[in-house]
């Protein structure tokens, strides 16, 4: 979800999507080796049992992962780390859409948060490192920090919390986009116009 939001929100044509994607998905981004370790008996999708997950040593740090991810940027915006703030600017005068992204932090109160290109709070944030913490599956990738990017270099964020993939605990999050409450007041009702897609 989180890369296929990327690539959408970048412009990548829809003949290139399924190209740039890896054909077996998160899997292809594991060392034969890292494969080879076994994870812990199946448990349900729960914030308790994520967060006993992540308490094993991940069969993955994600490196090729958050290149790749980093790679899908620079193609498009030719910004290293790119930032929300940088990727607004570019916005401008690109066929850019905003970014939504969706992960589970891991702070005090758990919680799905809304990392978004319309959000001050994350303007200088590493775009890369948002959407690898989306796809940090837990037990498979290390929860992951977010890093600023400032003038002098990088400062990691531990304050803002520590993320991963939210898909198994919240698995639709298109309820975020619904301005109206369809579920409430009725789908067939409302204008699409209403709908901020």
């Amino acid at each position: 979800g989180a890369l296929f939001a990327l690539l959408i929100a970048l412009d990548y044509p829809s003949d290139e999507i399924n190209a740039l994607l890896p054909p077996r998905g998160v899997i292809d981004f594991f060392s034969s080796d890292e494969l080879t370790k076994t994870l812990p008996k199946k448990i349900s999708p729960s914030i308790d049992n994520f967060l006993e997950l992540n308490s094993i040593n991940p069969l993955s740090d994600g490196t090729m992962l958050l290149n790749l991810i980093e790679k899908l940027i620079f193609s498009r915006t030719e910004t290293p780390d790119c930032t929300f703030e940088e990727f607004v600017k570019l916005k401008d005068t690109n066929p850019f859409r905003h970014l939504h992204l969706f992960t589970l932090n891991l702070g005090r109160r758990s919680k799905i948060i809304r990392i978004s290109s319309e959000d001050d709070d994350f303007k200088k944030i590493v775009i890369s490192d948002a959407v690898f913490a989306c796809l940090a599956i837990p037990g498979m990738v290390a929860p992951h920090p977010l890093r600023e990017k400032r003038e002098t270099g990088f400062c990691p964020r531990p304050d803002l919390g520590t993320f991963i993939d939210a898909r198994h605990y919240y698995p639709s999050h298109l309820d975020a986009f619904d301005k109206e409450g369809y579920q409430k007041q009725g789908f067939l009702s409302k204008v699409a116009k209403n709908y901020h897609l």
